[in-house]
């Protein structure tokens, strides 16, 4: 198959079905290396108190965060599942049926406690059908100057998804270092 092929509006459809399928698979059993690994989007460390470095167990730690960022108008549910003694898996709750503000998932994350540095650091992963999204548009706006636009809307929705969920991890940093459950 040639990249003609590949670009193919309905090839580019099963690709992006594809990636998404993988993601929701991959974020749906808790996959630990889908949580470890890829291309970072967002990453903020912050300080623990002295305290709460040496304390902290993930198991419990999870599912409290996952009982504080129940659904709300301005976010869905946040799950969190605890990978290791230092490492939490956080996404969000696939296919609930709520009200309020709505965002595409652009970023799965990964919670890293570093008890010796006395630190935890959030870091967001781009999702697989986020990139081949990015990839399909930005190549299609080079081949034909008519999809500009809607590459452009691709890169407003997809931005304005990613804010939502960085100021959500930005919030759950908060949460564990200003106050831990």
């Amino acid at each position: 198959m040639n990249l003609q092929a590949i670009t193919d509006p309905f090839y580019a459809f099963l690709i992006f079905l594809a990636a998404a399928a993988l993601d929701v698979l991959c974020a749906g059993v808790w996959l630990p290396v889908y949580y470890r690994f890829g291309i970072p989007l967002y990453s903020r460390r912050r300080r623990l108190n002295d305290l709460a470095g040496s304390e902290i167990e993930t198991s419990r730690l999870a599912a409290a965060l996952s009982e504080r960022f129940r659904a709300r108008p301005e976010h869905p549910s946040i799950l969190f599942k605890a990978l290791s003694e230092r490492e939490i898996a956080a996404r969000e709750k696939l296919f609930e049926n709520r009200g309020g503000i709505r965002y595409l998932p652009v970023v799965h994350s990964l919670i890293r406690l570093h008890p010796e540095r006395e630190s935890v650091t959030v870091t967001g992963y781009i999702n697989a059908y986020v990139l081949v999204a990015l990839v399909y548009a930005a190549y299609r706006s080079t081949q034909e100057t008519s999809f500009i636009p809607v590459a452009l809307l691709i890169l407003v929705v997809l931005g304005l998804s990613y804010a939502a969920q960085a100021g959500l991890n930005h919030h759950i940093l908060d949460q564990i270092t200003l106050d831990p459950p």
